[in-house]
């Protein structure tokens, strides 16, 4: 509505956008946020999937159609081979969460290699758990409010959140990444250690904070650093919310702290097992794989566009560039 379209092209780009502005309307998004981007990706691959009749397939209920992860990494794709079935996402995000794990387990590789698995890391390949009662449990299932500390924040725990974790972040969290970001948004961008993987970390968390804040409340706390900011937070807070970090020496000091009277607190992990878990419906872990993918395609735009006119878009942005996800109408 109040497009201005002209001729033929013109009024399938004014559909499209018209559909988008709809959806971002229906699912109260901001446009320029990450959900947004996500949302849009999926739409293009939806609307490049439909090409062929559902009747054309007697033995399906959609078009048999293909979703492609383009990677900077040498003949390394993440394909999803039936868009219709959910364990060909499944399979496509235990296969790209194999191969971060190796990139990041034995440093191998280059920058290519460095920008996949940082950008990979945060965009909900791995589920976030925690280690509790000797078991573990995943986070999105809490029913308490968490309090999160830096290191969750780097490694995408607002897909968490999406899922139905309630977040909220300390001051001190929201300072200490922000800081970092600005460092590496400088132009002098990863020259002074050749550190690209660290800097393309910060810019990550970065945007990941960007996206908690439009639903995570912000409380406040001491400055940095986080992890001891946050036991020292208000009682009536840490009576309130579970203090979630992944950092081992950030948990004992915790545990120790006098306000561990009042606080409760637990230790996060990373686990990639909750794609082959059986008590999760094989559609949640689909969906999540889906949002994986096109997070991962998104998280590299943005990250490109931020780094214009800065020495990092001869260094990293010409890798994030070849992070794309096309959809692929399988030919009858």
């Amino acid at each position: 509505k109040g497009l201005a379209c002209g001729g033929p092209r013109g009024t399938i780009n004014c559909k499209h956008d018209a559909a988008l502005a709809w959806l971002y309307d229906q699912a109260r998004i901001d446009a320029d946020s990450l959900r947004a981007c996500i949302a849009r990706k999926a739409f293009e691959a939806n609307m490049a999937c439909r090409g062929v009749a559902r009747e054309a397939f007697k033995e399906k209920c959609c078009t048999r159609c293909r979703v492609v992860l383009s990677t900077p990494v040498d003949g390394l794709k993440i394909v999803v081979d039936d868009w219709c079935e959910p364990q060909s996402w499944i399979d496509a995000a235990k296969l790209a969460t194999r191969r971060i794990s190796e990139f990041l387990k034995t440093g191998s590789g280059g920058i290519p290699e460095q920008v996949f698995a940082t950008i990979g890391l945060a965009s909900g390949f791995y589920w976030w758990v925690l280690r509790e009662d000797g078991g573990e449990t995943p986070l999105f299932t809490l029913r308490k409010p968490l309090l999160v500390d830096a290191n969750l924040v780097y490694k995408g725990v607002h897909i968490e959140a999406l899922m139905g974790a309630r977040l909220a972040l300390p001051w001190a969290v929201v300072a200490e990444v922000e800081r970092g970001y600005a460092e590496s948004l400088k132009k002098s961008i990863g020259l002074r250690t050749r550190d690209y993987g660290q800097a393309l970390a910060r810019l990550v968390a970065g945007l990941v904070l960007e996206e908690l804040r439009r639903s995570a409340p912000v409380l406040p706390s001491d400055p940095p650093p986080a992890d001891t900011a946050m036991i020292r937070m208000d009682p009536l807070v840490l009576d309130s919310y579970t203090l979630v970090t992944e950092d081992t020496g950030a948990y004992r000091l915790w545990q120790r702290h006098p306000a561990r009277r009042v606080a409760s607190i637990a230790l996060a992990q990373l686990d990639e097992r909750l794609w082959d878990d059986s008590k999760l419906d094989a559609r949640v872990r689909a969906a999540r794989a889906a949002y994986a993918i096109f997070h991962t395609a998104c998280l590299a735009e943005k990250l490109a566009a931020l780094l214009k006119d800065t020495s990092g878009e001869k260094l990293l942005a010409t890798h994030l560039r070849k992070v794309r996800v096309r959809a692929e109408l399988e030919e009858q």
